[in-house]
């Protein structure tokens, strides 16, 4: 199931504050931040899973870049897989329209023991409140230019 909203924030720094968590996991990771073109075409690295005894792995495989469009991320662990994706599409009154999808599913044993996301993929609804004020305020943040 697809969530939908409707923020007014500039395009560009809505996207580079949306997928800045992933950059930032990747700048810690290979101690560089990554080159536009390797985030085109597919970008893997891997990540420590926080928390974990004894240090566990996961990996993290950029799905799709479409600046300033379209993000996906894939991020796969022994016990959890998950696929986030998000698309803006900006309107005629300079608002943008947010749309996410988040899939996931846990893992135990090799076999997928909870599932999340996966029922109704072409439906699009509106955001719950908790996840509105949470956008909103991301929004407005990056429209006053604090992120």
């Amino acid at each position: 199931m697809k969530k939908r909203i409707l923020l007014d924030a500039p395009i560009d720094k809505l996207y580079d504050t949306l997928i800045s968590p992933t950059i930032e996991a990747y700048t810690n990771s290979k101690k560089k931040a990554p080159e536009e073109e390797a985030l085109k075409h597919g970008l893997t690295f891997q990540v420590v899973v926080p928390n974990s005894k004894p240090t566990k792995y996961a990996s993290i495989k950029i799905l799709k870049y479409d600046r300033p469009h379209t993000f996906s991320m894939e991020y796969t662990s022994s016990t959890f897989h998950k696929i986030e994706t998000i698309w803006l599409k900006e309107n005629d009154n300079h608002k943008v329209e947010l749309i996410t999808e988040h899939i996931e599913e846990r893992i135990q044993n090799g076999k997928v023991i909870k599932e999340k996301g996966k029922e109704d993929k072409d439906k699009v609804v509106s955001m719950s409140l908790f996840e509105r004020g949470k956008y909103v305020r991301l929004a407005s943040a990056v429209k006053k230019g604090l992120l």
